[in-house]
């Protein structure tokens, strides 16, 4: 049942002469009022729920990203091997080239 003004104020009033005007302030300014919605238990378990779907979410796409990134290091580094494999083979031919070269004329 919901809790008007006119009755909040009769329960203060009640309380006020029962502990004083004082006590029965602080009281009433310790609880909220009466228009604040406040979570209860069920609320809570629903939001914990929804977190651990958003925390699952989150795990997956870590996942994927790190498998991405992988990857596509991967793929660079390989390229990069093969680049750097074909400049030896290159540099490795023009050298023996070079000393055979050198062999003919000098020899």
């Amino acid at each position: 049942m919901a809790v008007d003004e006119a009755r909040r104020a009769s329960l203060f009033r009640s309380v006020a002469d029962l502990v004083g005007e004082e006590d029965a302030v602080t009281l009433f300014e310790l609880l909220p009022p009466p228009s604040t919605d406040l979570a209860t238990t069920a609320d809570i378990a629903r939001l914990e729920e929804r977190f651990e779907t958003v925390d699952a979410k989150m795990d997956a796409l870590r996942a994927e990203l790190t498998a991405v990134f992988r990857s596509e290091i991967q793929a660079a580094v390989t390229t990069q091997t093969r680049a750097l494999a074909a400049m030896t083979a290159t540099m490795t031919a023009t050298m023996v080239a070079s000393v055979a070269t050198l062999a003919v004329v000098l020899g």
